[in-house]
């Protein structure tokens, strides 16, 4: 029945959320446990939020990770260092992953070193171009973690024990943080989201908002790139966010940055770019407002837990209000420690909507924007400034 199914979605979202019902064990989808201590790994990708999502899903099963930003830098790592094997990006700046694999292969068979691609590029013929030049294996992104870790496992088997753990610390479906506070956010798939990061809550809740932070301007710097005909750096802007947008669920988003990609790949409709640049713009500003208002609801719940219940007095926020004013108008970056200290006296919906919205100027560094929303606020609250 209709009802029956919604109490299956419930329980399937709170364990997507970190919350276990009793007698349900979160497994990974295998019901198996990976343990692969002792081995070191080389991740070669420029993205920031691919970084860290892959580091904490191979440092949860043991795995030492070391960080290559470009594949120049791959090169030089796996020639200097000892490393079990390379999970390698395709498309990063400098030196892409097809030809470091290429220089690598040079000197290191792939029987010694085996190197799997990693990348959200979806193009006909990508796994055989990542073979030609001598991997071992693909992976798609955004990650799929038992997908990963049994790939791992198929060509690192002589040093991986699998299925040995004897604690569910290293369950890729096992959240070791906090219960993420919110249940949806629009445009974004919360479900697939969390899978994707290994169902930890707390990794989650972090990439939702270095996304914000560092997605922000994506399309801004398209529409730069596109006046200036610069088609490769705007296709570098195309691919991470289409991979980082897939990673945190938000799926129209990807697909929207998965089609400027296959444009500029293929070099056909280009005409087409201005309107899809433009979609993709209102797209992304309509997921970081939804972030940023789920941040608000999670602050409200984070203040009723330090029972903190009621407003902070006009008395209290006032000196706030002035040492924010003062720092936008010389455009301090303190004036992040201030919203910090505010997020913390503010429990009602008014009060934080506010702020989520100074917050997210403030990530962007849109100071004079803060400026005004601070001096307007003030005004409203009777705060002298």
């Amino acid at each position: 029945t209709r009802k029956n199914q919604q109490v299956t979605n419930r329980i399937k979202l709170d364990q997507c959320l970190g919350h276990t019902p009793k007698g349900q064990p979160l497994l990974s989808a295998e019901n198996k446990a990976f343990d692969f201590s002792g081995l070191r790994l080389l991740v070669a990708e420029d993205n920031e939020i691919n970084q860290q999502v892959t580091r904490e899903l191979l440092e949860k099963v043991g795995v030492t990770v070391i960080i290559a930003s470009n594949g120049q830098e791959a090169v030089e790592f796996s020639g200097k260092e000892h490393f079990d094997g390379i999970l390698m990006d395709l498309q990063m700046p400098i030196m892409d992953g097809l030809t470091a694999t290429k220089t690598i292969r040079i000197e290191k068979a792939a029987e010694a070193l085996p190197i799997i691609a990693m990348t959200a590029n979806a193009m006909a013929g990508d796994r055989e171009k990542c073979l030609a030049v001598g991997m071992n294996d693909h992976i798609s992104k955004p990650v799929d973690p038992d997908e990963m870790y049994a790939t791992l496992a198929k060509w690192l088997c002589r040093n991986a024990s699998l299925g040995s753990s004897t604690t569910d610390a290293h369950l890729p479906g096992k959240s070791p943080g906090k219960v993420l506070s919110i249940s949806q956010i629009p445009g974004i798939d919360i479900i697939k989201g969390v899978r994707n990061v290994g169902g930890n809550a707390t990794l989650y809740h972090n990439i939702l908002l270095k996304f914000s932070k560092n997605q922000a301007m994506a399309c801004i710097k398209m529409e730069q790139c596109l006046a200036a005909a610069d088609f490769t750096t705007m296709g570098h802007i195309a691919h991470s966010l289409k991979g980082v947008s897939a990673t945190i669920g938000a799926l129209v988003l990807a697909d929207l940055a998965g089609k400027i990609g296959n444009i500029l790949n293929t070099s056909t409709g280009l005409e087409e770019l201005p309107l899809l640049i433009g979609e993709t713009a209102h797209e992304l500003t309509r997921v970081i407002s939804a972030i940023a208002a789920a941040q608000t609801q999670t602050n409200g719940i984070l203040v009723r837990e330090n029972h903190i219940l009621a407003d902070a007095s006009i008395e209290t926020l006032t000196p706030l209000f002035q040492r924010a004013i003062a720092l936008l108008l010389v455009f301090d970056s303190a004036i992040k420690e201030v919203v910090d200290e505010l997020a913390l006296l503010l429990s009602s919906e008014r009060r934080q909507k506010k702020l989520a919205t100074i917050k997210l100027a403030v990530d962007v560094y849109e100071y004079e924007t803060c400026l005004l929303l601070f001096q307007s606020w003030a005004t409203e609250e009777g705060i002298t400034y």
